[in-house]
């Protein structure tokens, strides 16, 4: 068992509260949004990063592809066709 400061010399601070102790707020002081606590701005902000770079990402990759079929439209305009790999013979 920890040790600390307190009277009886046992730290019981991070032990869990059973339910049958633990009071439910009132319908009125309820909020629709999870409560997440002192870090709700790291949190947010992570969030909002993660969702910031899948949308840059998802914009890179359609610009990428517009630029790859330009400049295969060019090298088509150019007369240069695929190359097609060359069947073994047997």
């Amino acid at each position: 068992m920890k040790f600390c400061a307190a009277v009886s010399g046992h730290c019981v601070c991070a032990l869990p509260v059973p339910r049958s102790q633990a009071r439910p707020r009132p319908p009125s002081q309820r909020n629709s949004l999870m409560d997440l606590g002192p870090h709700a701005s790291f949190i947010l902000a992570s969030y909002g990063l993660c969702v910031l770079t899948v949308l840059v990402l998802f914009a890179w990759v359609f610009l990428d592809k517009a630029a790859q079929d330009k400049a295969l439209s060019e090298l088509a305009a150019q007369g240069v066709k695929r190359a097609q790999p060359k069947k073994e013979r047997s």
